[in-house]
């Protein structure tokens, strides 16, 4: 899945903001023991399986260590779930009961215990978007250098000045039927969009299959972290994670399905 992918790469992001600071002396006191890193995303209603926790630590340069023995706990009210390590992935905990999901207004809490710290977040769900529709749900990408959109992918929200993203959450295909194509620089897919549609051409898929594209408004600490403004230096690196770097999010989105031929 592509998702994940791209949620590792904003891990790095922020890494590489940190590792910039090295030469602030009291930056260097704070890496000179391991930190904390997390990677937590909630989607409204469903599965919790994707929350990243590693160390970071430089000694010249940087490491990315995962963390494979955190107590883990998310809440929402008086709904609480531990969180185990999701099989395969080292670092990576989900609830097992994929049945038990979050949803609602009312804050998500993130509590972390590593070795005797404790980390902390809070974040709520964004209010969900609109109707979501595209104006073909089969297209041909036979032809990449197309320089016409496929479709275009729209969707209502009757609050105005809100951010999206745009997430491919799945791709069904067979893997002999892949294109080598070059995905676009400019791709929609897991970018920030102030509008309420987007065109989608030949460049941005790279395989044919099926796939579930999801979209939805995002809270502040999101946009900060793929913030290309965001300040080089420790205190103005994009975290909401108490006594730790990352990012802890929830969305609150709609999906729709498109056939890649």
């Amino acid at each position: 899945m592509r998702r994940s992918r791209a949620f590792f790469g904003g891990m790095m992001i922020l890494l590489g903001l940190v590792v910039s600071c090295d030469s602030d002396d009291s930056v260097e006191d704070l890496l000179a023991e391991p930190q904390l890193m997390v990677e937590a995303y909630v989607f409204a209603n469903e599965h919790v399986n994707h929350v990243k926790v590693a160390k970071i630590h430089t000694e010249g340069a940087a490491d990315l260590t995962p963390v494979n023995d955190a107590y883990i706990t998310l809440s929402q009210g008086e709904k609480i779930a531990t969180l185990h390590l999701k099989d395969g992935d080292e670092g990576v905990y989900e609830i097992l009961d994929p049945e038990f999901t979050f949803s609602g207004t009312e804050p998500l809490n993130l509590e972390i215990l590593v070795e005797d710290k404790f980390y902390s977040s809070t974040t709520t769900f964004p209010s969900e978007i609109g109707s979501l529709t595209l104006t073909q749900s089969s297209v041909d990408i036979s032809d990449p250098y197309n320089s016409y959109p496929l479709t275009t992918l729209s969707w209502k929200d009757i609050e105005e000045g809100r951010t999206y993203c745009i997430l491919s959450k799945g791709v069904w295909s067979d893997s002999s039927s892949t294109f080598q194509i070059q995905p676009a620089n400019d791709s929609p897919l897991f970018n920030l969009h102030n509008h309420t549609s987007v065109d989608l051409f030949a460049d941005h898929f790279t395989h044919i299959g099926n796939y579930q594209l999801y979209v939805s408004a995002v809270n502040v600490e999101y946009m900060q972290m793929y913030s290309q403004n965001s300040s080089p230096d420790l205190s103005g690196a994009p975290s909401n994670i108490e006594g730790a770097w990352g990012v802890f999010t929830a969305f609150n989105g709609k999906s729709v399905h498109i056939n890649v031929e």
